[in-house]
């Protein structure tokens, strides 16, 4: 069984579901406002640390 969350705002799915995936697929997200910002920086944490790349970046640069 699975299910799939599709969304542009990573701060429609709520945290208590997010802990549970056991695998994420993520596109370019984009930030327009402050809250936007926010809601990236808290993707990003959701990923595994690593000294090659940052992810909150590498999230506003991948493609669709």
């Amino acid at each position: 069984m699975g299910i799939f969350f599709c969304t542009q705002n990573p701060i429609d799915i709520p945290d208590t579901v997010l802990s549970q995936l056991g695998l994420k697929i993520q596109h370019a997200l984009r930030a327009f406002t402050a809250k936007d910002r926010d809601a990236i920086r808290r993707a990003s944490e959701n990923f595994p640390i690593t000294e090659y790349y940052n992810i909150e970046d590498e999230l506003l640069i991948l493609g669709i």
